[in-house]
């Protein structure tokens, strides 16, 4: 959940994320990714949180995606090649 500044609306945003990655890559993530599972998820919210409804409101999420896949790459490396949304909902309360 957030907190919109302008109108102090709180949404709720609910989604899936997938990391796409090199298949090369894909046993070895798997373990990076379950053993760093917590900490990804925080790094996800903040991203999140750090955005504005133009970006989360955007048909393609294409800046919302960028942004992850930006901080995903700081703390995985460079195999993090994309960020596939599945079931993505916000709704405001």
């Amino acid at each position: 959940q957030i907190k919109e500044k302008a109108s102090g609306a709180t949404i709720d945003i609910r989604f899936q994320a997938y990391i796409v990655v090199p298949k090369t890559s894909e046993k070895t993530m798997k373990k990076t990714i379950s053993n760093r599972r917590f900490g990804l998820m925080e790094d996800v919210k903040e991203v999140v949180r750090e955005s504005d409804m133009r970006i989360l409101s955007a048909p393609d999420l294409y800046l919302l995606k960028s942004k992850l896949v930006e901080k995903l790459q700081k703390e995985l490396g460079d195999e993090v090649r994309d960020v596939v949304f599945a079931e993505f909902s916000i709704v405001s309360t």
